[in-house]
C-alpha cells in the first residue's frame, strides 16, 4: 500500500466513525488531504472540547441566522478557521452556502484556503494572511 493509499484508508475511517462528517470529499491535492487527517485527529478527547452552554448559545443563534436570511443574498466570510474543529464554523458554512442559492462563501486562510466542489462556483478562497488581505482591500 502506498503512502497515500494509506492516508485516504485513514481518512476514510475516521470519516466513518464521525456521521456528522458524512459528505466531506476527500480532496485529491496531497496537502489538503493531511490537513484533513490532522483534522480528522483533531482535539476533541470526547464530545465536550467547547461545547458548553454559551457555546450551544451561539451554535442556536447562527441557526436562526441562516434560518432568518436563507433564500436572501448572505455573504459567509470565514477568515482562519482551520481544520481542529470544522464542524464549529467550517462545515456549517459550507452547508449553508450550499443550501442557499444566494449565498457567496469567502475563506481567507493561509495554508488553509478550500471549499467543496459543490460551491467552488460562488466561492472565493484566498491562501494569504488575512492582515495581508484586508489590508489590501483598505488600501486599493
Amino acid at each position: 500500500m502506498t503512502q497515500e493509499e494509506k492516508r485516504i484508508y485513514l481518512i476514510k475511517e475516521l470519516l466513518k466513525e464521525q456521521p456528522k462528517y458524512a459528505g466531506v470529499e476527500i480532496p485529491r491535492n496531497e496537502h489538503e488531504q493531511k490537513i484533513l487527517l490532522r483534522s480528522l485527529f483533531n482535539l476533541r478527547i470526547d464530545d465536550t472540547f467547547v461545547q458548553d452552554s454559551g457555546w450551544y448559545a451561539a451554535a442556536g443563534r447562527y441557526t436562526d441566522f441562516a434560518e432568518k436570511y436563507k433564500g436572501k443574498k448572505l455573504l459567509l466570510l470565514e477568515l482562519g478557521v482551520g481544520y481542529n474543529t470544522p464542524g464549529i464554523i467550517k462545515y456549517p458554512f459550507w452547508r449553508t452556502a450550499a443550501e442557499n442559492k444566494n449565498a457567496a462563501y469567502v475563506c481567507i486562510n493561509y495554508g488553509e484556503a478550500v471549499c467543496p466542489k459543490e460551491i467552488a462556483k460562488k466561492a472565493i478562497c484566498l491562501d494569504t494572511d488575512i492582515a495581508k488581505a484586508l489590508g489590501d482591500l483598505i488600501t486599493e
